[in-house]
């Protein structure tokens, strides 16, 4: 269940595709974490967090469909290199965050001083930290395409990780939000 193997041996036979699902309550969770510090009333502002922490997936959707109108047999030759193609775009990627970042700071520079501009500046931050410690990523898209995968290079442990990390940030998110 090696996912350093470049690709070769089909990532769909080993993992369901939901398995990266488990991170979007994580995504959640850990930017209300971070908001809560920064941002004063944060708890009025839970569905825009939830909204802004998990924005930058959208890019998913185009590649999860193609993967689901594919036939079982086609399916069973998918590589997580596909998956990382077909799933996430530059957007996804650091060059991303500061395309990202620049805009939300433009607007903030040039009078607009509502709290959402820190909320979805936080949302953003904490996905990608989130996402470059627990997925495989390619932190220098598009310049280098080469994938980089820290602590999940099975898909059991990548599993476990994902768990774990939701676990304690909603824990964590449970104990700021009620005290």
């Amino acid at each position: 269940h090696d996912l350093t193997n470049g690709g070769r041996t089909s990532f769909l036979n080993r993992s369901p595709i939901h398995v990266d699902k488990m991170l979007t309550p994580g995504h959640f969770f850990t930017a209300y974490i971070v908001s809560d510090f920064f941002v004063p009333n944060a708890k009025d502002y839970v569905w825009q967090i939830f909204i802004f922490s998990n924005l930058v997936d959208l890019d998913h959707l185009l590649g999860m469909l193609r993967i689901f109108m594919m036939s079982h047999t086609d399916r069973k030759n998918v590589t997580i290199d596909n998956i990382v193609d077909w799933c996430r775009t530059s957007i996804h990627e650091p060059i991303g965050m500061l395309i990202l970042m620049a805009l939300l700071g433009t607007l903030w520079l040039s009078g607009i001083k509502s709290p959402l501009i820190p909320l979805a500046a936080i949302g953003i931050v904490v996905h990608y930290i989130v996402d470059f410690l627990t997925v495989h990523t390619r932190p220098f898209d598009p310049i280098d395409r080469t994938m980089v995968i820290l602590f999940c290079d099975t898909v059991k442990r990548r599993f476990w990780v994902e768990l774990v990390w939701t676990v304690i940030a909603g824990i964590l998110f449970l104990l700021a939000y009620y005290i």
